[in-house]
């Protein structure tokens, strides 16, 4: 999320239009990895098998995700060709109609956040030991404050959504989330 978040911070800041692609470019480097980094996590603290061909196919999506995003402006597979690139007061902003790529990201994003609600619910379902119970809610809270924001900005519900991503708000919530699962309640298995 470091490089999604510097990436957004310099999208804000860009003074052209080339400036603000560029920082697309590398927020997106982070954005596209999240999701899967999220699963893959997911299926480790829970102890699901997730098959070799699976984890490959959606390690490729996400390349090809963000290929896609590195060669919109020639291909219009993520974001259409028309676009605009304009100032609202000190920021930049980039005006755009989505290709059929994003579409399918964004298709994947709740597929992912389906598998990943489902794995952590169930592995609270059956586990236990109350510590770890609470490891594992605070996981699912976590994912729950991104996949909203996700969802929020996506269907663009509020109008600060035109204007600002709030998933940006949604990364570091997330992890201040987890730092307390991490050294409150252990997550990483360190004491053991």
């Amino acid at each position: 999320t470091l490089v999604n978040s510097t990436g957004y911070l310099l999208e804000l800041t860009a003074q052209t239009e080339e400036a603000y692609f560029t920082a697309l470019r590398l927020s997106y480097l982070g954005r596209v990895w999240a999701p899967f980094a999220l699963l893959l996590f997911a299926t480790e603290l829970v102890g699901a098998r997730v098959p070799r061909f699976l984890k490959n196919a959606l390690a490729l999506f996400s390349a090809g995700t963000y290929i896609t995003v590195l060669t919109t402006k020639y291909t219009g597979l993520y974001y259409k060709t028309e676009t605009a690139f304009s100032r609202v007061g000190e920021f930049g902003m980039f005006s755009h109609t989505n290709g059929i790529w994003y579409h399918a990201y964004a298709v994947s994003l709740m597929l992912y956040t389906v598998a990943t609600l489902f794995l952590l619910c169930n592995a609270i379902r059956k586990e236990t030991d109350e510590v770890a119970r609470q490891r594992l809610k605070l996981v699912l809270l976590a994912i729950l404050v991104q996949s909203t924001s996700v969802i929020v900005e996506m269907l663009r519900l509020f109008y600060l959504t035109h204007i600002y991503d709030i998933t940006m708000l949604s990364f570091p919530t997330a992890a201040v989330i987890i730092l307390v699962a991490i050294f409150r309640y252990d997550l990483l298995d360190t004491e053991s």
